[in-house]
C-alpha cells in the first residue's frame, strides 16, 4: 500500500471515529440540543446526517454499516442476555438521555452528601418563596434503622415551614430546582387522592422501565425473583386484599431505551384502559454496597423510596419534557409519605425529586417507586411490599 493511500485510509478512519461518536457526546452534554436534532418536527440526528455523508462519499462504508446492522438484528446483545438474566446493571442509550444521563450519579450525591459532617448546617436551602437548588440527603451510607412504634406526626406549622419540609422530607437532586409553590404542604394534603373508579374497571397499572432489575439473592432463571416478581405481589395484594382492579404489566424493554419504550407500552395500555386512574412504576434502587433496611414487627424490611421527576431544572421548567401532572403527582407521592410515616415510621426515606420526567406525566397519580435496592433480599423485599399496599389502600380508600 503506497504512502498516500495509507495517508487516505487513516484519514477515513478518523471520520468514522469522529461521525460514531459525535452523536452520543452531544447527547451527553447537551440534551436539549440533541432532542431538537433527532427527535424536533422534521429534525435529523447528528449521526444520521454523518452516515448520509459517509454513505455519499465512501460506499464502503455504507456497505459496512448496513451489515453491522443486519448482524445486530440478528445476533443477540450478550449485555441484554445479561440483563434478561438478571445478573447485570441497565444501562441506557441516547434515546433516554433526556431523562436519565445522571440517575446513576444519584448514589454518588448520597454518598458525598453523606460524607459531610452532621455536626454543621451543610443545607443550602433558600427561604420560603425563594427556589432551591441543592440539599444534602443527610442519610447515612448503610440504611439500618428500626421502626419505632409511635407514628411520625407533623404539625401544620412545621409544614408550612419550607426548609423543615426540604430538609426532613425530601432530597432534592443538586440539579433540579423547586420551590415553595411547588412544595405547598397543605395545597399537597388537600388534594383528592380517593379512587373514583369502581372495581368493575381496571383503576391500578404496575408496570417496570426496568424489568430486570434482581437482588441480593435473585435466582438469573426465575423471573419471580427479579422486580416483576415483587410487582406481582403487590398486585396480588391490591386485588385480593384491599379490592382494587389492577393489570400488572412486565414487558422487558431494550435497555438501550428503556423509558421511551416504556412510554409507547404506557400509551398502549391506558388507551386500551382510559378507566386506570394510578399508574406505579416499580423499581429497586441501586444502593452501591448500600442496605436499605428497617425492621418492621420483627420482621427485617426493606425501605421504600417515592420519587418524583419534576421537569424542571435549576434553570427553569424543561420544556421539551412537559408534564401538566406535576402538581399532582407530588401531591400523591406526598400523602403517601404522609400515611407511611404514621403508619410504619422509618420505612420510607425522603421522598427524591429529580429534574426529568420519567413518564410520570401520562397520569395525575402516577408514582415512581424504588423498594430497596440490590442488596436487599427478597425476603427483606416482600415484607415491604405487604406495608406498601397497605400504604397505597390507606391514600387511595382512606
Amino acid at each position: 500500500m503506497g504512502k498516500k493511500a495509507a495517508e487516505w485510509l487513516c484519514c477515513l478512519i478518523l471520520c468514522f471515529c469522529i461521525v460514531m461518536n459525535v452523536e452520543t457526546a452531544v447527547r451527553i452534554q447537551y440534551p436539549k440540543i440533541s432532542y431538537v436534532l433527532g427527535n424536533g418536527s422534521g429534525g435529523r440526528g447528528i449521526e444520521d446526517m454523518a452516515d448520509q455523508f459517509m454513505s455519499f462519499q465512501t460506499p464502503l462504508f455504507s456497505y459496512m454499516k448496513d451489515r453491522k446492522e443486519q448482524e445486530a438484528m440478528q445476533t443477540p446483545d450478550p449485555a441484554y442476555d445479561r440483563i434478561r438474566a438478571g445478573m447485570d446493571g441497565y444501562a441506557y442509550g441516547a434515546e433516554d438521555y433526556e431523562e436519565i444521563t445522571e440517575r446513576n450519579q444519584t448514589e454518588t450525591a448520597y454518598q458525598q452528601y453523606a460524607a459531610a459532617d452532621s455536626s454543621e448546617e451543610s443545607d443550602t436551602v433558600t427561604e420560603p418563596g425563594e427556589e432551591i437548588r441543592t440539599e444534602p440527603p443527610g442519610e447515612p451510607e448503610t440504611q439500618v434503622r428500626e421502626a419505632a412504634g409511635q407514628s411520625i406526626t407533623y404539625s401544620m406549622e412545621q409544614l408550612a415551614d419550607f426548609q423543615f419540609l426540604v430538609k426532613n422530607l425530601y432530597f432534592v437532586h443538586p440539579n433540579t430546582g423547586v420551590d415553595s409553590e411547588m412544595l405547598n404542604a397543605s395545597a399537597m394534603l388537600d388534594y383528592d387522592a380517593h379512587m373514583t373508579t369502581s372495581s368493575d374497571q381496571p383503576q391500578i397499572l404496575i408496570y417496570h422501565t426496568h424489568a430486570s432489575e434482581y437482588f441480593a439473592d435473585s435466582d438469573a432463571n426465575d423471573p419471580n425473583t427479579l422486580i416483576t416478581g415483587v410487582g406481582e405481589r403487590l398486585a396480588g395484594l391490591l386485588r385480593d386484599r384491599y379490592g382494587f382492579n389492577v393489570i400488572h404489566d412486565t414487558t422487558l424493554f431494550p435497555y438501550q431505551q428503556a423509558y421511551s419504550q416504556g412510554l409507547n407500552r404506557l400509551t398502549e395500555i391506558l388507551e386500551e384502559n382510559p378507566s386506570i386512574e394510578v399508574v406505579i412504576d416499580l423499581h429497586r434502587d441501586a444502593a452501591e454496597g448500600n442496605h436499605y433496611v428497617t425492621e418492621v414487627n420483627g420482621k427485617q424490611t426493606a425501605q421504600i423510596m417515592f420519587f418524583n421527576g419534576v421537569s424542571r431544572s435549576t434553570d427553569g421548567p424543561i420544556d421539551y419534557l412537559e408534564n401538566p401532572y406535576v402538581a399532582e403527582n407530588l401531591a400523591f407521592s406526598f400523602q403517601l409519605k404522609m400515611a407511611s410515616d404514621a403508619l410504619y415510621p422509618g420505612l420510607t426515606r425522603r421522598n427524591y425529586l429529580r429534574s426529568y420526567r420519567y413518564n410520570l406525566h401520562m397520569r395525575p397519580k402516577s408514582v415512581l417507586i424504588e423498594v430497596g435496592a440490590e442488596t436487599n433480599t427478597l425476603e427483606e423485599e416482600m415484607n415491604a411490599i405487604e406495608l406498601l399496599a397497605e400504604i397505597l389502600a390507606e391514600v387511595l380508600q382512606g
